[in-house]
């Protein structure tokens, strides 16, 4: 083992930021909300919703799996037979593999790729879009079409690090 004196051992440089371009800064905010089939990152997405400035998305989307009651009970979402409700009035729902195309489809359409926006990403929503889109061998399409994503959760602790919880 070749040892070097402590005052010699140079300190790299932080670590590189991957993808991270100048252009997330100007990038168009999509802000993205999801509802979904339980509280496990590998729940079903039973609502897909987005908004930005110009556009908007939205859809329901038929589960694989059952929609636990806590579910149902906060998101109002149910489905009896083939059908999906919200608030006891049917709606249209559409499969996972045509909601997530159609999903893709949107993100693509921006003329500069969006930066994905939600509270409290982070922790849930982004590890259940990520597992459903992997599922529809979609990841990566829908991946290289954002700039980034951003937890305003994370940003609010940021900036107001001070102030008690």
């Amino acid at each position: 083992m070749n040892e070097q004196n402590v005052d010699e051992i140079e300190i790299p440089g932080p670590p590189e930021i991957i993808g991270f371009t100048e252009d997330i800064l100007t990038a168009p905010l999509l802000i993205f909300d999801l509802e979904t089939t339980g509280l496990q990152r590998t729940s079903d997405i039973i609502q897909l919703a987005a908004y930005s400035e110009n556009n908007q998305f939205s859809r329901y989307i038929m589960p694989n799996r059952a929609i636990s009651s806590g579910a149902s009970e906060i998101t109002k979402i149910s489905v009896i037979g083939s059908q999906m409700y919200h608030d006891l009035q049917a709606v249209p729902s559409k499969l996972q593999n045509e909601a997530f195309t159609d999903f893709n489809d949107f993100v693509k359409s921006f003329p500069v790729k969006p930066l994905l926006v939600g509270h409290d990403i982070k922790r849930f929503d982004c590890h259940v879009l990520y597992n459903a889109l992997r599922c529809h061998n979609m990841w990566n399409e829908f991946s290289s079409n954002i700039s980034g994503v951003l937890d305003t959760l994370e940003l609010f602790k940021l900036l107001y690090q001070k102030r008690p919880s």
